[in-house]
């Protein structure tokens, strides 16, 4: 019975063992929640935590962002028996954790007094009646492309009555004299400009132009009267 109890305790210390080892790999990957989870494992076989248990919690919480649980594996760390090199390991997070806290302090810190002067410009301000929050504003102008005429001059197309000729229709008078006139439909040119709709407003004759609003000046909002 004592040889049978002694070896089944000697098989749980090897897989707490390797349990432990494999945790300090993950941490090692970056695999930090993995390696908190063999951690647990490890713990849980063995009964109890231990010093090099907690000496990687602390390292992977704290390579987590999570200060909370990092300075509790630290001050669990703390009232084990260990060793000097591993103390040595641990050392320089006593003062990374402090650091850590002090930064989380001053951004809760900060957090609330920009929260504070929000809400104190939220209730000496309000919405620009100009622009409507926008901060901006909108005007319509006769578009400098097509002068507000919506169409702009294509480009040369040969004149269909007189096929690009720029002649007319031939006639003859009382004396067989041959006469040919000019072409009515381009004007003796041979072509014609056909109009075209303005690229610039669409053929709508005009722009929208955007400005900063001149009363709140693009803030979007104006102090209460």
């Amino acid at each position: 019975m004592f040889i049978l109890l002694a070896h089944q305790m000697h098989s749980q210390d090897q897989q707490a063992k390797a349990y432990f080892f494999t945790a300090v790999d993950q941490y090692k990957s970056g695999n930090y929640h993995q390696a908190l989870s063999y951690c647990q494992k490890a713990e849980e076989i063995i009964g109890k935590t231990n010093a090099r248990i907690e000496a990687v919690r602390v390292k992977s919480y704290y390579a987590s962002d999570d200060i909370i649980k990092a300075k509790a594996s630290l001050e669990t760390f703390l009232t084990l028996k260990t060793d000097e090199q591993l103390l040595k390991d641990i050392a320089p997070y006593i003062a990374k954790i402090e650091e850590a806290e002090k930064e989380e302090k001053r951004r809760q810190e900060l957090a609330a007094k920009k929260a504070e002067e929000k809400a104190e410009y939220d209730r000496t301000h309000t919405t620009c009646s100009l622009c409507m929050g926008s901060g901006t504003t909108n005007k319509k102008v006769e578009c400098y492309t097509c002068y507000g005429a919506g169409k702009v001059k294509g480009s040369k197309k040969t004149c269909q009555v007189c096929r690009g000729t720029g002649k007319g229709a031939v006639t003859y008078d009382f004396f067989g004299g041959k006469k040919t006139a000019g072409c009515n439909n381009c004007h003796n040119y041979g072509w014609i400009r056909e109009k075209e709709t303005c690229p610039a407003c669409h053929g709508e004759g005009k722009r929208t132009i955007t400005k900063t609003c001149s009363k709140c000046y693009g803030k979007g909002d104006v102090k209460k009267e």
